[in-house]
C-alpha cells in the first residue's frame, strides 16, 4: 500500500479516530496531521503485537479485531499445575478505541 493509500484508508476512519481517548480534544486537522506520520501494520489470530518486558518504541490504536493483554505467571513448583501460565488481564474490540504501547 502506497503511503498516500494509507493516510486515506487512515482519513476514512477519522471518525473512529476522534472516538480513540488519546485524540478527545484534538480538532479534526490536527488529528489528520497525526495520521500523516501514522502506519498500518496487520497481526494475525494469536500473533503477538508486542511482548512483556521489551522495550517498544511505537504505540498501537487497534483499528479492527480484538486485542488481548496477558502477564506470564511463574508459579511455584509444589503447585499441581504446569510452572508458567498466561493470565489474561484485559480484552479489548474496535469498539473500545484502545491505545496502548
Amino acid at each position: 500500500m502506497k503511503k498516500t493509500d494509507k493516510y486515506m484508508f487512515l482519513v476514512n476512519k477519522l471518525d473512529f479516530f476522534k472516538k480513540v481517548p488519546l485524540f478527545y480534544e484534538l480538532k479534526d486537522e490536527q488529528i489528520k496531521h497525526i495520521l500523516q506520520v501514522m502506519e498500518v501494520e496487520n497481526f494475525g489470530q494469536n500473533e503477538y503485537v508486542m511482548r512483556e518486558g521489551t522495550i517498544g518504541n511505537k504505540m498501537f490504536i487497534l483499528l479492527e479485531g480484538q486485542v488481548e493483554i496477558s502477564k506470564s505467571l511463574i508459579l511455584p513448583e509444589w503447585l499441581p499445575v504446569f510452572n508458567k501460565q498466561e493470565k489474561t488481564l484485559l480484552h479489548f474490540s474496535d469498539s473500545d478505541h484502545p491505545f496502548f504501547g
